[in-house]
């Protein structure tokens, strides 16, 4: 899932977004073990996740992390800091491409302390979106705990640099 969030954020968008991958871990399970032409086709014991922005969100708190609270609305008790933990254990791996930086306005410092599982996260030196500095991505990753992560770094990238996602309506356009 891509697109940026516009602030303040929607606190059911932002809380919801994580129980959403669940579901679909959930029907998955249920198609294996009752859908007639897909029992038995999804490999449950190897789960990853990828998103890209706003979906690098979605990414990082089924794998761990936990939301700010900073800055939902409507405000979500107590209000600041820490949100729930939205992990999902099923998740193994996942890739976060534009990954937010604290204070960009999904986490703070403390939120990544939690992240669970291996990493990778892509970003580059002109990625920015939301009024973040593309060095703040960086300082993100610098907060994933050590050990199971990898963070690619691509000089001159911009935000729109992972997808073909333009907004000209053409498809699969080499990245800049």
């Amino acid at each position: 899932a891509g697109d940026e969030a516009v602030l303040p954020l929607r606190a059911a968008e932002v809380l919801g977004r994580p129980k959403d991958v669940s579901f679909a871990i959930d029907q998955a399970a249920r198609w294996n073990a009752q859908h007639e032409s897909l029992r038995a086709r999804f490999d449950l014991e190897h789960v990853g996740v990828l998103g890209h922005s706003f979906g690098a969100y979605t990414a990082l708190v089924v794998a761990g992390a936990r939301p700010a609270l900073d800055w939902l609305q409507p405000s979500v008790a107590p209000g600041r800091g820490l949100g729930p933990d939205l992990r999902d254990a099923r998740i193994q791996c996942g890739v976060a491409l534009s990954p937010q930086g604290p204070g960009e306005p999904f986490f703070i410092e403390a939120s990544y302390a939690s992240l669970k599982v291996t990493m990778l996260g892509i970003s580059g030196s002109r990625d920015q979106q939301q009024q973040a500095e593309p060095e703040n991505r960086r300082r993100g990753f610098e907060l994933w705990p050590a050990g199971g992560k990898t963070f690619i770094w691509l000089n001159n990238a911009d935000h729109t640099a992972f997808s073909d996602s333009t907004g000209s309506g053409r498809r699969m356009l080499p990245s800049r």
